[in-house]
């Protein structure tokens, strides 16, 4: 059978206003589409001229997905975080504000004396029991977003526990949560409902990675109802792919469900949440974002059975949230159910107002203490949803904290780089070794919050560091992992030589000793290379990668070429510039939350 979408809005009037509100800000989007191997499941991807940033899209036809993707990428501008960006490069005197027209700077040792509800909790998780230990937390997060030692951006969410209005440390919040219960929909409701079911949809994961709970397998009797079942007959008719639904309700009546397609040519699988308290969308997620910007290969191989302590690690956890790519415990495959499957029969004959009613208390029932901002500053209903020990994607926060305070430091040596001491030189190779295994820190965007091209991948930056050091087992690791890297076939010669070279210092050869082996097994340009590289270890990071002038980007030779920040920059700026504080009310949300 069909079934409601429940929306607002037709998917292609909810695309023209998103489109009319990004033609008002100065921005260009721009639509491509990824496979089409099933009916029933399209994706695209949506990207702002002239840069690669940009939001994904899925739904059962082309309107949904584009519609998906619009509404994701509003959601991105409205919360100010379509990209990862350095707040070195302070927008205050461009717009008026660091984060957004409705904040204000206040004193860290206000935040450490009294927290707020989020930073109550998040200290005690972080094991932050005393004022010295919160302000050291406080001032490292204040001179990474706000280059001060004393001052920390807040702004406003509505707090239906405690009815009123609590300001809360941004900063703070994005490290932990990154884009975790952000929404944007038709209608504040609509938006709130989706932003609501990606928290469950999250808490419902990381249970799964702990190893805290099995759940059932739905029958697929029950999924033949739905037009849906039609995209699963043709996964089926594959047949190598093995379809297995999951009610992932906790037995608690939470709207979250769950598929793994196996692949059992590999002996891989992989795994999606979907959420929604309609049961039909929540199953249609799981398969439309199965193949969103991948194929169904990808997806079937994505995961793979590991030990409980393999599947809650820092970083695991962190690249089954982003990609899906990672371990999940066996016990997930082995054990019995903590639950049995009953259909969701408490959901249903309800509409948006009802769901949020719903699923506000079943938070409140788990003893949670739910905050909401209204974000819609571009004039499309936006919500950041912030549930604190339970929103966040980055779980271990004592960890979480040394890495924030190893990224600062590292983070300023790249407004300089490769012009380094050796203290910013260990620091960058140990952040780099770190967050070696993390899909999404261990991309130099994200790692140098700039926009540089692969002149400056990190396992280049760490070879060269390594090797200046006389690290050779390091060197020789990160430049093992260029030689699997690349596709050019001189650059990988170069890259199996240089592998061998430092192999031979690793043996006590000298440095001739060394060269002449490369001379004896390589072509004479490849030795010559090699030798000239390594001719002055001291200057080799000079020599390797271009400096960096941040943040004058009128006059840096980068800008455009090794360096694409000044495209993001400029829509950063509309962006920014655009926004309205009269198209946002945290009394209005305060309000509408009383109702649940």
């Amino acid at each position: 059978m069909d079934y409601s979408k429940f929306k607002d809005r037709k998917p292609e009037d909810t695309v023209l206003e998103i489109q009319r509100i990004l033609h008002e800000v100065g921005l260009f989007p721009v639509i491509s589409w990824g496979d089409k191997s099933y009916e029933g499941a399209r994706s695209c991807r949506i990207t702002l001229h002239p840069t690669e940033y940009g939001t994904n899209g899925k739904g059962t036809d082309e309107l949904y997905a584009t519609a998906s993707g619009y509404g994701e990428l509003i959601e991105r501008l409205e919360n100010n975080i379509i990209t990862y960006r350095d707040r070195g490069d302070d927008m205050k005197d461009k717009v008026g504000f660091r984060e957004f027209p409705d904040e204000k700077d206040v004193s860290i040792f206000d935040i450490a004396d009294n927290p707020d509800p989020y930073s109550s909790i998040m200290f005690e998780k972080m094991g932050l029991t005393d004022y010295v230990s919160r302000v050291g937390f406080l001032q490292e997060l204040s001179r990474l977003y706000n280059r001060t030692d004393n001052k920390i951006t807040v702004v406003p969410f509505a707090d239906p526990v405690e009815g009123k209005i609590q300001w809360l440390p941004i900063s703070f919040i994005i490290e932990f949560t990154l884009s975790n219960g952000m929404a944007a929909g038709n209608t504040m409701e609509e938006a709130m409902v989706q932003g609501l079911s990606e928290v469950f949809e999250r808490a419902v994961n990381l249970a799964i990675l702990k190893g805290e709970v099995v759940p059932p397998v739905i029958p697929e009797e029950e999924l033949k109802k739905y037009s849906f079942y039609r995209l699963i007959e043709q996964i089926h008719a594959e047949g190598h792919f093995r379809v297995t639904p999951l009610d992932c309700s906790m037995g608690r009546g939470w709207p979250v469900a769950g598929l793994m397609i196996t692949d059992v040519k590999t002996g891989n699988f992989g795994i999606k949440l979907g959420a929604h308290p309609s049961f039909a969308i929540a199953m249609e997620r799981t398969l439309t974002e199965s193949l969103q910007g991948r194929n169904m290969e990808d997806f079937a191989n994505a995961a793979r059975p590991g030990t409980v302590e393999q599947s809650a690690k820092y970083h695991n956890i962190t690249n089954i949230s982003k990609t899906g790519n990672g371990y999940y415990p066996a016990k997930l495959l082995t054990d019995k159910p903590d639950w049995e499957y009953t259909p969701w029969d408490q959901w249903e004959g309800k509409n948006n107002h009802e769901f949020l009613k719903s699923m506000f208390g079943l938070l409140y029932a788990e003893g949670c203490h739910p905050m909401v901002r209204d974000c819609s500053f571009l004039g499309f209903p936006s919500c950041f949803i912030v549930v604190p020990g339970v929103t966040e994607i980055y779980v271990d926060g004592k960890i979480k904290y040394k890495d924030i305070v190893t990224t600062r430091k590292a983070r300023r040596s790249w407004d300089h780089f490769p012009i380094l001491d050796k203290d910013e030189e260990d620091r960058l190779l140990m952040l780099i070794l770190f967050n070696e295994n993390s899909t999404r820190d261990n991309l130099v965007s994200f790692a140098t919050a700039r926009q540089l091209s692969e002149k400056y991948m990190l396992e280049k930056v760490a070879a060269w560091i390594a090797m200046k050091h006389k690290e050779y087992d390091r060197a020789i690791h990160f430049f093992e992992k260029l030689y699997m890297y690349e596709s050019n076939e001189k650059e990988k010669l170069y890259y199996k030589a240089m592998v061998q070279y430092v192999r031979a210092l690793s043996w006590s050869f000298d440095d001739e000793k060394a060269k002449a082996l490369i001379r004896k097994l390589y072509p004479d340009d490849t030795a010559s290379c090699i030798a000239e590289d390594v001719s002055d270890p001291e200057t080799i990071m000079e020599r390797k990668f271009p400096k960096l002038h941040c943040y004058n980007c009128e006059n840096c030779p980068l800008a455009g070429k090794d360096c694409t920040y000044p495209d993001t920059r400029n829509i950063v700026i509309k962006t920014m510039s655009a926004m309205k504080t009269e198209n946002v009310s945290q009394e209005k949300m305060l309000k509408m939350l009383s109702e649940f």
